[in-house]
């Protein structure tokens, strides 16, 4: 079973922080994704601003997004840390989401590499 347990999720606030401070910062018209290599294996978190909506609005696009992360998981750069955050106003679903994940993350890993060259 593939489940998105707390060995894969970033709840630690320094390793966020020092994520969004360091991480290489890809996007698309759906999602911005924040990337960082570790020594870990690839984990995920989710950041959704208040603009997005209610409290049940926000709390569904996290589901779903965690949802596509552990769904694309395997298929993600190995030993990566990954924020993703929705763009504002625009609705996507399950398939959409797995879509942008499975073209950005390599963009990512490339990025980083480059950075670290």
């Amino acid at each position: 079973m593939n489940k998105y347990g707390k060995n894969l999720r970033i709840s630690n606030r320094g390793e966020l922080t020092q994520l969004f401070r360091r991480g290489v910062r890809v996007g698309d018209n759906r999602i911005l994704l924040i990337g960082l290599p570790t020594e870990t294996p690839t984990r995920g978190a989710v950041a959704i601003s208040v603009r997005h909506g209610g409290a049940v609005k926000r709390n569904r696009l996290k589901r779903v997004i965690r949802e596509a992360f552990r769904l694309e998981r395997a298929n993600l750069p190995e030993n990566f840390d990954f924020v993703i955050s929705p763009r504002v106003g625009v609705d996507c679903d399950l398939a959409q989401l797995r879509q942008s994940l499975a073209k950005l993350a390599p963009r990512v890993a490339e990025k980083a590499a480059k950075n670290n060259s």
